[in-house]
């Protein structure tokens, strides 16, 4: 690029518009964050943590 233009400013504002969206989408990739999070009838106890009907263990 720098060829055909024969300048820097073209090149580095499209590398700067580039690396913009991939930095804004790498934030929002690596935050954390929890898959099922409890509700407010959960008893702060989340989904996946509650065994399910009749899958094994004690019956009584």
């Amino acid at each position: 690029m720098h060829d055909a233009t024969h300048a820097w400013t073209a090149p580095i504002v499209l590398l700067l518009v580039l690396a913009v969206p991939q930095i804004v989408f790498g934030l929002l990739a690596g935050a954390r964050r929890v898959v099922g999070a409890p509700g407010p009838d959960d008893n702060g106890r989340a989904a996946s943590a509650r065994p399910a009907r009749g899958a094994g263990g004690v019956t009584g």
